[in-house]
């Protein structure tokens, strides 16, 4: 079967137009989880250096008080 005129021969136009929508129709479904799974990754990421910096941030306060003591006692 050779193409021609965007079918194979034997092919209707109706079945080829219906295949390439299915066809496209899942392509953009496979990309939209793609999308989908990388927004989740870059969302979960985010929550933990968000995280990771407030921890961060409380130790440096809690530190800066710890030494405030200590020269307070000296």
């Amino acid at each position: 079967t050779t193409p021609t005129g965007g079918y194979e021969v034997g092919e209707s136009s109706v079945a080829a137009v219906a295949a390439r929508q299915i066809r496209h129709a899942l392509i953009v479904d496979d990309s939209r989880r793609a999308e989908d799974r990388l927004i989740g990754r870059l969302r979960r990421k985010r929550r933990y250096f968000r995280t990771l910096s407030t921890t961060y941030a409380q130790e440096v306060a809690h530190s800066r008080d710890y030494c405030t003591q200590i020269m307070d006692y000296c």
